[in-house]
């Protein structure tokens, strides 16, 4: 029988609350047990695994997430509230999965924190919102697949013109920003 690492008291806990956050998303026991073997073998976390294999969603596993830490779940990020200018969108659309933060004005004019973490760790947040009293209150949580598509919604002007400038660049002639001559036809 394989040895188990020792596991201290506060790794103890950070997994009892991850495994209670995994089955109030939709998980049971059983699929923990198998993905969890995954997630050893891959060298990934659980969450992913579960996601992977669609025992969660990812609009479950954030939406109980934020039932965990207390704050509201939005579906979908309202992109005229956000404030984000189309340059900091597109750096969040390139940046790599992980997680990711917008501003954005709430329906009473009030400032709003919209998170889409890249780990669900009730613990880690509960120390946060102990330093940060206020936070809970002006926090809400998204899917980063939301977040994502409120930043391409965002920068899209941005990459039309990019995209233009570069095939303009590249294939003049396949460009409508050539104008078209007698010449030509």
């Amino acid at each position: 029988m394989p040895m188990q690492p020792i596991q201290t008291d506060g790794e103890r806990r950070r997994r009892a609350a991850m495994v209670a956050l995994l089955a109030r998303a939709g998980a049971d026991r059983q699929a923990m047990r198998l993905c969890a073997a995954r997630a050893a073998r891959h060298g990934t976390a659980l969450h992913l695994e579960l996601l992977a294999a669609g025992v969660v969603t990812e609009e479950g596993l954030y939406r109980a997430l934020a039932g965990a830490w207390s704050v509201r779940f939005v579906e979908s990020c309202a992109t005229h509230r956000i404030l984000m200018a189309p340059e900091e969108a597109l750096a969040l659309m390139r940046a790599p999965p992980g997680p990711a933060l917008a501003h954005a004005i709430g329906e009473r004019t009030e400032y709003r924190l919209i998170a889409a973490p890249a780990r669900p760790d009730a613990l880690a947040a509960a120390a946060v919102f102990a330093r940060y009293p206020g936070l809970r209150d002006r926090l809400l949580v998204t899917s980063p697949r939301a977040l994502r598509a409120a930043a391409f919604a965002i920068a899209r002007p941005l990459v039309v013109d990019i995209a233009v400038r570069r095939l303009l660049a590249a294939r003049a002639d396949l460009s409508t920003n050539v104008v078209l001559s007698v010449g030509q036809g």
